[in-house]
């Protein structure tokens, strides 16, 4: 496989360069620039995943700096528009507690149950949702309010994958936490052979 197994992590810490950048061009030279390295970004967030799953290169780097790297770039878009007056602060203020606790809730299953959680289906959904709504968001003066619709719709999606994806790793630690060799001796049926005292 040799370099291509790196490839998909190189295009996250790519994802991750590209903020910065963003925020040049959106305070320095235009929101519409910085639109388009906003685009850029979502398109190397679905490429990385797509080359990882088609060359069997999966990897916990990728499966913790992928979303991570994803929603850094979402939320320093938000504040983005918060400061340009484009959108609500409550609304920044919301995702910020959910992906703090997204946060929270992964370094918890990395520390205490050795594992790497990965995002769920309806979290993709959610995710792709919110992009699409932020780039609506920068053309507010002519999608308004039917961005904002856009974003709440994914607000509440978002809910919902954290939910999903807390319900689904409680479940993955305790089913691997059973024991594998069936019940414990005392619960065992009697051996029949045994003496009786």
């Amino acid at each position: 496989m040799g370099f291509k197994r790196h490839i998909p992590n190189i295009l996250t810490g790519l994802r991750l360069a590209l903020i910065p950048v963003f925020v040049l061009l959106f305070f320095q030279v235009s929101p519409i620039w910085a639109l388009g390295v906003f685009v850029l970004a979502c398109w190397t967030d679905l490429l990385d995943g797509w080359l990882a799953r088609k060359w069997n290169v999966i990897s916990n780097f990728g499966k913790l700096f992928d979303p991570l790297a994803d929603k850094f770039m979402q939320l320093t878009a938000l504040v983005c528009l918060v400061i340009r007056g484009w959108l609500p602060l409550w609304c920044l203020c919301f995702l910020l507690a959910k992906e703090s606790l997204m946060v929270v809730g992964g370094w918890f299953f990395l520390k205490k149950y050795r594992f790497v959680v990965s995002s769920n289906l309806l979290g993709k959904v959610a995710s792709v949702v919110i992009d699409v709504a932020v780039g609506a968001l920068f053309l507010t003066p002519i999608l308004s309010p039917w961005d904002l619709i856009l974003l709440y719709v994914g607000m509440v999606l978002t809910v919902l994958a954290m939910v999903n994806y807390s319900i689904t790793n409680f479940r993955k630690v305790k089913h691997e936490n059973q024991d594998p060799d069936g019940p414990a001796p005392d619960d065992r049926p009697a051996d029949p052979a045994a003496p009786r005292s």
